[in-house]
């Protein structure tokens, strides 16, 4: 936990945890050579109370010359704009002033003053709201630089020591008030539990440790196989289907969220019941789309799972231009380039140019050679529209825009941006597949409208 010579942000709220590690560290000081940092906030809750504990925790750094950082901050305020609970929002400000003022004082760690019953208090609480293993693990004693001295200290013991050397400190008025579930499982639950086993926190604590064993391993197997299987992308994440099923359940689902945590930094409101049967229903559903929360969207897609931010899933906004002749143009909101221009051919050209022999196996290439006396100007740029057909080269007839891109397995989501280049209101390339056999250029053909198109990123 602790170096020579480190700098080291105490959080000291005045309550018994807290003075004691306060004095704990106080001891420490001159042994590891220390340079320590007394913080406190006001989380505004109570009013005159949290006056007395802020000015009580000022005097103890006074006492012992050790510079301080007292804060106040509206937690009332924050829960009501957040729509989060009391006991959410007040450690989400906590630690965000927390990381603040340890990056401002440059400090080598934080020292919470969990204890070992707030270890069975917070398996409790997340065991009632439906938590899988990752949420039913330890709190740990070290996470990146945030150190928990106390953690497999009992408030029990806590209370004898603090009774034993005279430790005062401030008592906290809201840690009796039932309407916090914590309070209702410290005072009532626990207790109560007790009466069928008098172990029940030693046994509750030998669980969390099972627990969190197993959920390092199945996170250490779950972090090869995501780096194995996943495709990331902007905005989206794919996971081949074959793949996922090949894997155990429970892989699977740290796999997505995993995934989820990737897209949208963190794993705020996204539940082990929001990744329960999703994975059984993948399987069994040949159209599949489930929200998430985050802006995130699950659907299925030709052998994928996808998992994507929900603004790409919008519909391409409608966007028609027409191109000069010979010209550039940027179309951002099809994210591409087109560059056009006209060559005059000759017969050794012809015969020696291979983007003019009109292959189907070449259509994939980003540039279209049409014949220019059959194209009726002005060219344009456009999206697909309802209804659109065209004759693809190399097939006999006309087919359906809609119908081609299902068949070249274009995702639906892609389809509003696929450029099309159209001629009155003929299609002469949809860009990136197939030019139209009526404009393609053959051994007549005297001039080339030659389109290049580079895709933006």
């Amino acid at each position: 936990m602790l170096k020579s010579g480190d700098k080291v942000l105490v959080a000291v709220s005045g309550g018994q945890d807290s003075v004691l590690l306060f004095n704990f560290f106080i001891r420490l000081k001159d042994i590891f050579n220390l340079n320590l940092h007394i913080f406190h906030l006001n989380h505004m809750l109570r009013k005159d109370d949290s006056r007395k504990d802020a000015a009580f925790v000022r005097e103890l750094a006074d006492k012992e010359n050790l510079p301080s950082t007292v804060l106040s901050y509206d937690v009332p305020a924050y829960i009501a704009e957040k729509n989060l609970s009391t006991e959410e929002g007040a450690r989400e400000v906590r630690y965000m002033l927390l990381k603040k003022v340890a990056k401002d004082i440059d400090a080598d760690k934080v020292v919470l003053g969990h204890t070992a019953d707030d270890q069975v208090e917070t398996f409790l609480m997340r065991l009632l709201r439906g938590s899988g293993f990752k949420g039913l693990s330890a709190i740990p004693p070290v996470r990146d630089m945030f150190i928990r001295p106390l953690i497999e200290v009992s408030r029990k013991e806590i209370e004898e020591h603090c009774k034993a050397h005279e430790i005062k400190y401030r008592v906290d008025t809201s840690n009796f008030d039932r309407a916090y579930l914590r309070n209702k499982i410290r005072h009532d639950l626990i207790p109560y539990l007790e009466n069928y086993n008098p172990n029940f926190k030693e046994t509750i604590l030998q669980t969390v440790e099972i627990v969190s064993d197993d959920e390092r391993y199945l996170e250490k197997v779950a972090e090869k196989e995501f780096k194995r299987i996943s495709i990331i992308e902007d905005g989206l994440i794919k996971f081949p289907l074959e793949d996922l099923k090949a894997l155990s359940l429970a892989v699977r689902r740290r796999i997505l969220r995993t995934g989820v945590e990737v897209l949208k930094g963190d794993i705020k409101g996204v539940e082990f019941k929001h990744l329960k049967d999703l994975l059984l229903d993948v399987e069994r559903m040949p159209k599949f789309r489930r929200e998430l929360p985050g802006n995130l969207v699950i659907i299925k897609e030709y052998g994928n799972l996808v998992l994507i931010k929900r603004d790409l899933l919008k519909r391409g906004e409608r966007v028609e231009i027409v191109l000069d002749v010979p010209g550039r143009i940027e179309i951002p909101e099809l994210n591409v380039e087109l560059k056009v221009s006209i060559i005059e051919l000759r017969e050794d050209v012809f015969e020696n140019n291979r983007f003019l022999k009109n292959k189907p196996g070449k259509t994939t290439n980003l540039i279209a050679y049409l014949d220019a006396d059959k194209v009726l100007f002005p060219v344009r740029v456009r999206n697909r529209l309802p209804g659109d057909s065209f004759f693809p080269l190399g097939l006999k007839g006309s087919k359906k825009l809609q119908d081609y891109l299902v068949d070249a397995k274009l995702p639906e989501r892609l389809r509003d941006f696929v450029p099309i280049v159209t001629s009155k209101d003929e299609i002469v390339w949809v860009v990136g597949h197939r030019i139209d056999d009526r404009f393609k250029v053959t051994d007549k053909t005297q001039r080339a409208l030659k389109i290049e198109v580079q895709f933006k990123k």
